[in-house]
């Protein structure tokens, strides 16, 4: 389960697929593959059709304690950069496809499968619904969020004057002046035809510049852990040799002060991480938005994308205010071929009880921590 099916295969079923999906693709799943420890890396469950082409393909992490009395689970959320927990269907025949895979899951010992971060109204979703229902089974909801996507189909003239009301406009453009009175102020975008080199370098700068700020004082920077940052490197490296990275970064002066990626599958965009120069001098000038805000013009000029999701929390503070739809995403448990329906409503409820205290727990350490 866990070979590398054939690339151009891989990446003709992310062509059709029935949802478009950036961690169940070529260039992220094979870096994680490559790079990610064995407790983070996936198990790929790769199904394949007479003719040798795929029909399916879906990174799962196989749990291994959760929840073993009652039967081993596998779920679509693995490693620390996630984000999006849809695996690739084939669209010509998904019912057949769902179906291969949990057959093939409960085969492999598998009771439950928790597909995490999915559209709740994607093709995906519906898909799943009905290759449950023609067993008269259904999925299990453990939650349900929103959180901020930007119809890319709008002029970048458009977004500015129907998303962004009068006074945030006018806040937003007179920080940008006031920055430009600090020094030359440039937006760059990392160009398609850029050689390796010239990757690494934009590579090394973010990399540098998030382990400077809180998210280095954390932990949580990908230059924290060796895995994290080699599997980044390769991640965005294939995205690049496919066309499909986009990099882009704000600098003052000749230094960088915020920077942001992100790569497209499909029609889709999904932005991956943002740093900024966290000094109190710049601060003020709030970079991280304003990169934002250039990034997403260049977006909205970007024919390539439909569509962005900014793979953000539920109510973030900056992202919200800059892009204004909103994308409904569930996490939901599936039952396998032959589990009782009294098995999979202890799993069920085991699972809800694990995730409120944690959640309860998540609550007390901020608390804590503010004190």
């Amino acid at each position: 389960m866990s070979e590398l099916p054939d690339t151009a295969a891989w990446q003709a079923l992310a062509a059709r697929a029935l949802e478009p999906s950036a961690p169940a693709s070529h260039a992220f799943a094979s870096a994680a593959m490559e790079h990610l420890p064995d407790s983070q890396r996936p198990v790929l469950h790769v199904l394949e059709d007479a003719a040798g082409g795929l029909r399916c393909v879906a990174p799962l992490r196989h749990e291994r304690l959760r929840w073993h009395p009652w039967g081993r689970m596998a779920s679509s959320r693995w490693g620390d950069f996630f984000f999006f927990g849809v695996p690739l269907v084939d669209a010509d025949a998904p019912q057949r496809a769902l179906h291969d895979l949990f057959d093939g899951s409960r085969r492999a010992g598998l009771a439950v499968l928790e597909f995490c971060e999915v559209p709740a109204q994607g093709a995906f979703m519906q898909a799943l619904r009905d290759a449950l229902g023609a067993g008269g089974r259904k999925p299990v909801e453990l939650a349900r969020w929103q959180r901020a996507v930007l119809d890319a189909r709008r002029t970048p003239e458009e977004w500015w004057r129907q998303d962004i009301g009068k006074k945030r406009r006018k806040e937003w453009s007179r920080l940008k002046r006031k920055l430009m009175e600090q020094g030359e102020l440039v937006f760059e975008v990392l160009a398609n035809d850029a050689g390796a080199d010239e990757l690494a370098a934009w590579m090394d700068d973010f990399l540098q510049l998030e382990s400077a700020g809180w998210k280095g004082r954390a932990g949580t920077a990908l230059a924290c852990t060796a895995h994290n940052s080699a599997f980044s490197r390769a991640m965005m490296m294939n995205f690049h040799r496919e066309g499909n990275l986009r990099f882009w970064r704000l600098r003052l002066q000749g230094r960088t002060i915020a920077s942001m990626f992100g790569f497209i599958v499909g029609d889709v965009l999904w932005l991956g991480k943002i740093a900024h120069d966290e000094d109190a001098a710049l601060r003020r000038f709030s970079p991280g938005v304003l990169l934002t805000i250039e990034t997403t013009r260049d977006i909205l000029a970007d024919d390539a994308v439909r569509f962005a999701d900014s793979s953000a929390d539920p109510n973030h503070p900056m992202i919200d205010h800059i892009w204004k739809q909103r994308l409904e995403l569930v996490d939901v448990l599936v039952p396998l071929p032959g589990v009782s329906v009294a098995r999979f409503t202890a799993i069920a409820a085991t699972e809800r009880a694990y995730r409120a205290a944690r959640a309860q727990a998540k609550r007390l350490w901020h608390r804590l921590r503010r004190r």
